[in-house]
């Protein structure tokens, strides 16, 4: 891959990970019960800390849900440098794009230098249809970042193990 296809595949990749910028007209914010971007998220991210929480006007115990404080955080970044909601969240959702992008074109590149696949023109496929499917729309409706990370986890996963697989006369062996 010469120096200017990457250069110029990045920035298209780069680009379209501003994506959500077009869903959202001005003052529009995604809510819902089901939607769990709060409207302050660093508020929600430093009650998230504790592992006890008075905010519902009852004292209740969280520490069940303490595992997404990471999520929250990228959340809460935004909105902790000055941005409006409605901007927090474009930022966020646009952040979660570039992160489910790359991940995929990571992983076929890894994929094609270890010889499993020999098309080049699938680096330039893969990563949009990865990112753009049914399975993640879904999940832009309830904002569901658990998925987004799980979705961009697997092929960092993946591009780390398969390498390490060899193929030797049609069958696949391992590489130790």
């Amino acid at each position: 891959m010469k120096i200017i296809e990457k250069i110029i595949l990045t920035l298209f990749l780069f680009l379209l990970s501003f994506v959500p910028f077009l869903w959202l007209s001005k003052g529009q914010l995604i809510l819902g019960y089901d939607a769990v971007f709060p409207l302050n998220p660093v508020a929600f991210l430093l009650d998230r800390v504790y592992s006890w929480t008075s905010v519902q006007g009852f004292t209740m115990e969280q520490s069940g849900i303490q595992g997404s404080l990471v999520i929250h955080f990228i959340d809460s970044i935004p909105y902790f440098l000055g941005f409006s909601a409605q901007y927090a969240q474009k930022i966020v959702f646009s952040f979660w794009f570039f992160t489910l992008l790359f991940s995929s074109f990571i992983f076929i590149i890894r994929i094609e230098k270890s010889g499993f696949i020999k098309s080049h023109y699938l680096r330039y496929f893969f990563p949009v249809f990865y990112t753009f499917n049914f399975y993640l729309l879904q999940g832009w409706w309830a904002i569901e970042r658990t998925k987004f990370s799980l979705v961009v986890a697997a092929p960092l996963i993946f591009s780390i193990i398969l390498p390490g697989v060899r193929i030797k006369k049609g069958a696949v062996v391992g590489a130790g």
